[in-house]
Formats: structure tokens, C-alpha cells, sequence
């Protein structure tokens, strides 16, 4: 009875954690992370997690113990613990089509005298020739250049005119503010994430997390209900930041990060879409 129970809490758990993962995988997908980059990093943190969550009083929190309680190989466990918990761990592994472009924004034999990206003819007339066709085949064999070509059509990293393929290098320049508004993402999520969960799991007093939800407004009332309550949420906002910096005090001994926040989401309904993207 109890393993039965254990199996249904888990298989709820993961239908929870599969609608939230999907706005994840959109943004992940959308800015080329694909799954070898996604597995090694859920595996670093399950490892992160596991040793600064979850030790055992009394017990050494050793490589094996980690390795059974979250399913990471022990070989794994080891050298991810090494590496250092507290480091951001980039993947080596990268999407093909950012390998691609690395290699032809870089390398001398792509670049023309101006130290430009060369346009390259889609495919190779004979061996030898250059080609978006043989650029793809210097990296990769396992994949049809034609695949690549319609993803980086798609994202607008290339375009081709006259059966040449141009990169649209500015696409790759990082836009101004990416990297402050990509903390911000991170650390707004994870906080709403972080006191929701405690809500659930019972872990300390709940966290103040409320929300209200609609399903039948008409679209030309969302949008007035969507600028009035963020003039509103805006106010909100500013009070709290208002009076958090007048009672911040940095050579107070006992601090604590805060995080206070106030979203609204909307999308049209469809009944036969997920649910999950309501």
C-alpha cells in the first residue's frame, strides 16, 4: 500500500513539474540549449541539491549515498563534486547550429580578406569546394546540413539569397541588457519557485503566494484588466522598494535576501491545447 502510495505522490509530482518544465524548455529550445547541455546541468544540480539539502545527521554524505538517492551515477557524482558546488557549470556540450556558427565566425577558412563571414553556396558542386554543406560536415557528419539550415532560417542567424547562405552576425551580438535582464529572469523564478514549493512541502510558515485566474474574459477586457493592474502592480512595487531601503542596514549582523514580486499572464484560451499553457 505504502509503495503504491509512493508511486502515485511521485507520478503527480512529475505531472506538476512537466507543466512547469514546459515555459523552461520553450526558452531553453528558443536559445539553442539542447538535451546533452540540459542532462549535464539537471545532474549538477540534483548533485548541488542532494549535499546542501539533504545530509543525513550524523552520516558522512558520501559519493554513493548521493549516487542512490538521485539516480546520478556514482562517476558522475564524483566529478561533479569536484568540480566545486558553488561554480556555474557550463556544459561543454552546445547545440550544433552555435558550434557552426563559432567555427564561421572564427575560423580563417571561413573568413574572407575583410575578416568577414564568407556567403557560402548551400551545397558543394565537387569535393573540396566550399560550402554551408561542408562547413556543417567539418563539424558534424550525423546531421543534414539542410536541417541545420532551416533552424538557423528560422532563428534568422542566416539567410540566403541567390542559393548563398549569409550569417547575419549582429543576430549573434548580445543585446543590450541581456545578460541583467537573463539574473533577473533567473532570480525572480526561482524565488516564486523556491516559496511555492515550501508552501507545498510544509517546510517553515508559508510564504505569502497568492494569484487570481480567469478563463472566459474577453480579449479587449484582458488587455484594459492587464495595463490597469500593472499601473496598479507598479505602485505596489515601488511602495515596498520604498520602505525595504530605508530599513536596509548592510552592517546589520542577521540579513536576509528578499524577493518581492507581482506578474500577470495572459493567452488565449483553446480547449484543445495543454492545459499547460494556460
Amino acid at each position: 500500500m505504502m509503495v503504491d502510495q509512493v508511486s502515485k505522490s511521485s507520478s503527480l509530482v512529475l505531472s506538476v513539474t512537466r507543466r512547469m518544465f514546459r515555459p523552461i524548455a520553450r526558452f531553453l529550445l528558443a536559445n539553442g540549449v539542447t538535451l546533452p547541455a540540459i542532462h549535464e546541468m539537471i545532474k549538477q544540480v540534483l548533485v548541488e541539491v542532494a549535499v546542501s539539502d539533504f545530509p543525513v545527521k550524523g552520516k558522512a554524505t558520501t559519493d554513493s549515498r548521493i549516487s542512490v538517492f538521485t539516480g546520478v551515477h556514482r562517476k558522475d557524482v564524483k566529478r561533479l563534486r569536484n568540480t566545486g558546488l558553488e561554480a556555474e557549470i557550463v556544459p561543454k556540450a552546445v547545440s550544433l547550429g552555435s558550434q557552426i556558427v563559432n567555427v564561421w565566425m572564427t575560423e580563417k577558412k571561413w573568413l574572407g580578406k575583410d575578416n568577414k563571414p564568407l556567403g557560402l553556396p548551400r551545397s558543394s558542386p565537387r569535393k573540396g569546394i566550399k560550402s554551408f554543406e561542408s562547413l556543417v560536415e567539418s563539424i558534424s557528419k550525423d546531421v543534414r546540413s539542410r536541417a541545420v539550415l532551416d533552424e538557423l532560417v528560422r532563428s534568422g542567424a542566416v539567410e540566403i539569397i541567390d542559393e548563398y547562405v549569409y550569417l547575419k552576425t549582429e543576430a549573434f551580438i548580445p543585446r543590450e541588457g541581456l545578460e541583467e535582464s537573463l539574473y533577473y529572469l533567473g532570480r525572480g523564478i526561482s524565488s516564486h519557485l523556491n516559496a511555492a514549493i515550501s508552501n507545498v512541502q510544509g517546510e517553515k510558515q508559508p510564504y505569502f503566494d497568492r494569484m487570481v485566474h480567469y478563463d472566459s474574459i474577453p480579449s479587449h477586457v484582458v488587455d484594459q484588466l492587464a495595463r490597469d493592474s500593472g499601473k496598479q502592480a507598479m505602485e505596489f512595487l515601488k511602495s515596498v522598494n520604498r520602505s525595504a531601503k530605508k530599513q536596509s542596514r548592510k552592517s546589520a549582523e542577521d540579513q536576509e535576501q528578499m524577493t518581492v514580486g507581482v506578474y500577470i499572464y495572459h493567452t488565449p484560451l483553446n480547449p484543445s491545447r495543454d492545459e499547460t499553457e494556460k
